[in-house]
């Protein structure tokens, strides 16, 4: 059974409108990869996946008064794996979705927030062990909580 994987990674945005905005960064992603050789029971391969997210993202902000405000936000996208690494061999996890959503709170110069993530396999993948290629397709889910701080002269 594969054990919970650890991820982290950073993130720039830019909100183009006051609900709408753009996010893209970089995150390193775990992953357990199944493949069953001849005779032999399931086995994972540890996986390890540099990942470029580019994300559209929805904003909710609820002001609060004193320039404080809760928020909730969307967002949706395409993961392109850039750097893989496998424990067993090797692999190619091909393009990636991106799903999600965070509820959080903030004033004008930092959010703290809770986020789920969901990424999963857009195109098909493999993994390669001992010379055999097996499918691989990357269903990932991630809870995090993070903060974010805004540089006050791009803040608008």
């Amino acid at each position: 059974m594969p054990e919970p994987g650890i991820s982290g990674g950073g993130d720039i945005g830019l909100r183009l409108f006051r609900y709408f905005g753009i996010q893209t960064g970089i995150a390193g992603i775990t992953d357990y990869a199944p493949y069953t050789p001849p005779g032999v029971e399931e086995l994972y391969s540890k996986v390890s996946i540099t990942q470029i997210p580019v994300l559209a993202r929805v904003n909710g902000l609820f002001g609060m008064g004193n320039d404080h405000y809760v928020f909730v936000a969307g967002f949706g996208g395409i993961g392109m794996n850039v750097t893989v690494s496998a424990g067993a061999g090797s692999a190619d996890p091909g393009m990636s979705f991106i799903a999600g959503g965070e509820l959080g709170g903030g004033n004008q110069y930092l959010d703290i927030y809770f986020k789920y993530q969901y990424i999963g396999s857009l195109s098909g993948g493999s993994l390669t062990v001992d010379g055999r290629s097996y499918d691989y397709s990357m269903k990932n889910h991630t809870l995090s909580f993070g903060a974010r701080v805004f540089l006050p002269p791009f803040r608008k």
